[in-house]
């Protein structure tokens, strides 16, 4: 991936004041991707827009399940296709499996925070922006957990 294409992503990011908003996300990936040819450059454009989306809020994240489809489907394609593995960690993978939930439904944002913190604690690696440790996640994980479940009857 050119330097120019990486930096109009990160671009994308920090274009919004209030913090990352799904739609910019999807709008940057939808046309930095269909410029890029090699799977490798594919595969970073991809784990760019799912760290955009696990950290984004705002415009758009109500259909976030479908747009983090997209980027897991090419994820998919290319570990299918290439010689060259594009994997996340394992703690990206947790944070991967809770938004690609329908978080706006109570009963289904709390479970998956549940599954999320207990997926976590049996993760080793950074989280998808390549920074959060596993022990930071892990925190993170147990107070959304909490947050999203506090006074929960139905559990």
């Amino acid at each position: 991936m050119t330097r120019s294409h990486i930096l109009l992503l990160v671009v994308g990011f920090v274009h919004v004041a209030g913090g990352l908003v799904c739609d910019v996300c999807e709008t940057n990936y939808d046309n930095i991707i269909k410029g890029l040819t090699r799977d490798v450059d594919r595969c970073a454009a991809s784990k760019v827009y799912i760290q955009c989306l696990v950290s984004a809020t705002d415009d758009g994240c109500d259909t976030r399940p479908s747009k983090l489809k997209v980027a897991k489907d090419e994820l998919d394609r290319i570990n299918s296709n290439s010689s060259t593995p594009c994997l996340l960690t394992d703690s990206c993978q947790c944070e991967l499996e809770y938004y690609s939930s329908r978080l706006s439904e109570q009963l289904v944002a709390c479970y998956s925070s549940i599954i999320q913190n207990e997926c976590a604690v049996n993760a080793t690696g950074m989280g998808c922006d390549d920074v959060t440790t596993n022990e930071a996640f892990i925190q993170l994980t147990r107070q959304k957990w909490m947050d999203v479940c506090g006074g929960q009857e139905l559990i």
